[in-house]
């Protein structure tokens, strides 16, 4: 009788390393391993030294004669350091008020990246929300900071919440920070469709993406001379990937691609047009 290998699907950290640093150890969890089995060997990544994301893969990392790897999930960043780098800057826009919610009062965040890359910071030390008194829900807090900036919200009692992020001015760490409260500035009536307006990073002048806000499925249509990649890659702002149903028509040069799983938020959609990476900024309702 044929004997079939099990099936082990892993799930890779996401990781950071500041330019011209050696790479860190890959770790990961592995789901379908029986009893005490463990993998061999380790996880690799696509060879890359620019700042930027990177998809880490099996390289080395084997299950023998027992197990087939079938899926490896994760990405690798670099962010950008040394001259020329510019730290991301944090501001408080407004307070909302929000009676009928959990908390009763919602920060609203912004943030501004002017690198020409995103930039990766993990919830820790370096990107961390504070209140001594008071309670939040720090699970909005973004890890991924869009290359141009971007928006998010953080749901609070009104107590004094401190929001601190470090990130590289040339080759200096500096920490920043912004803070809310109850009696911070408050909120106009249009603030809420000004945040939820659609956000476009490309370097690409013709296309389009639509519906942006979006519930089902996006199209992304681009210009009859750019060239266009099978490659597109769905993620979250704490720079998780995300593995969705996409079609790439590379002769009509439209990718549709549906965002119905996924839960509200934003979303980053990077494409390969003309042999150049490009990020397309989704809103999720």
């Amino acid at each position: 009788a044929t004997v079939y290998k099990a099936e082990v699907a892993v799930q890779a950290d996401t990781l950071v390393k500041p330019e011209g640093t050696s790479d860190p150890e890959f770790t990961y969890v592995a789901s379908g391993l029986i009893g005490t089995d463990e993998l061999v060997g380790s996880l690799s990544r696509i060879d890359g030294e620019m700042p930027g994301p990177y998809d880490i893969v099996v390289g080395s990392l084997s299950g023998g004669t027992n197990y087939t790897i079938v899926t490896v999930e994760g990405t690798f960043y670099i962010n950008p350091d040394g001259p020329g780098t510019k730290k991301v800057r944090t501001y408080l826009e407004c307070v909302q008020r929000t009676p009928k919610s959990l908390y009763d009062f919602k920060a609203n965040f912004r943030y501004e990246n002017t690198n020409s890359t995103d930039i990766f910071v993990p919830w820790g030390p370096d990107n961390n929300l504070i209140s001594t008194t008071g309670g939040f829900d720090g699970s909005f807090l973004p890890e991924l900071f869009l290359s141009g900036g971007g928006t998010f919200s953080i749901p609070f009692d009104g107590e004094r919440l401190i929001w601190t992020l470090a990130s590289y001015e040339s080759n200096l760490k500096t920490s920043v920070s912004s803070e809310a409260s109850s009696t911070s500035g408050k909120c106009g009536k249009n603030f809420a469709s000004l945040t939820m307006a659609p956000l476009l990073e490309s370097d690409v002048t013709e296309i389009q993406a639509y519906p942006n806000p979006v519930t089902d499925k996006i199209y992304i249509q681009f210009s009859p001379e750019v060239e266009l990649d099978e490659i597109v890659v769905v993620y979250d702002t704490q720079g998780k990937q995300h593995f969705v149903n996409i079609i790439v028509d590379t002769f009509g040069k439209q990718i549709e691609v549906d965002m119905a799983g996924l839960i509200k938020g934003e979303y980053m959609i990077r494409v390969n047009v003309n042999k150049k990476f490009e990020m397309i900024r989704i809103i999720k309702l």
